[in-house]
């Protein structure tokens, strides 16, 4: 009968596929090189968050799961990048960059410039979200666009201001079940784009109450 190896091709398809996820999941990473790093540093517009490591070593095999995590959650960021950089691999870049240790994490902003900056914060994936959202995130508010918002991003608020909660609310359950489907980053982008306008029309919705 087919039965049981049937049941055995579905499992090992399924096994590939988990497999693929995961690869894919664990790419929210950007691997950065000598020939990519100044680039992505200088020319990508975005602030970029680094972790310098090598494969041996056992505090970066530690804090591998969080900075993971920490990739998959900013993977759409409209203004962050997570980065990682092996040292074995890439040794001018990790020299550039004044790296003495394993991991030795960094972060580059229009304000350190391409030298970067030592991040001496925590490394659990608490103390990195929160370094993340406070200081490289830059998010586009509706009460002032001038300010961080891409001006796809404002004719969209335009858009929306006039609309009623009910709309927005029904917005938001739309686009957050979009949010865990594959696709492009730029699509994901600006869907996480959407759902923070929208959020934040909520608040005011509230407060016009």
């Amino acid at each position: 009968g087919l039965g049981p190896n049937l049941n055995q091709t579905i499992l090992t398809m399924k096994a590939a596929a988990a497999a693929i996820l995961f690869a894919v999941a664990s790419h929210a990473v950007m691997d950065l090189t000598d020939s990519t790093f100044s680039d992505i540093v200088e020319n990508s517009g975005k602030n970029v968050f680094v972790k310098f490591f090598a494969p041996w070593c056992g505090h970066c095999k530690r804090m591998k799961p969080d900075w993971d995590k920490l990739g998959e959650a900013y993977e759409a960021s409209s203004s962050v990048i997570i980065a990682d950089v092996d040292c074995t691999a890439n040794q001018k870049t990790c020299t550039d960059n004044d790296v003495g240790g394993y991991p030795t994490v960094k972060y580059y902003t229009a304000e350190t410039g391409p030298s970067g900056a030592k991040y001496e914060s925590g490394r659990t994936y608490k103390s990195l979200d929160k370094f993340v959202k406070d200081t490289l995130e830059a998010k586009c508010t509706v009460d002032s666009p001038e300010e961080g918002c891409s001006d796809k991003e404002k004719s969209f608020i335009e858009k929306m201001k006039t609309k009623d909660q009910g709309y927005i609310q029904g917005q938001i359950e739309r686009l957050t079940k979009m949010k865990g489907n594959k696709m492009k980053p730029s699509l994901k982008t600006w869907i996480v784009q959407r759902l923070n306008i929208f959020s934040q029309l909520v608040e005011e919705g509230k407060d016009e109450l």
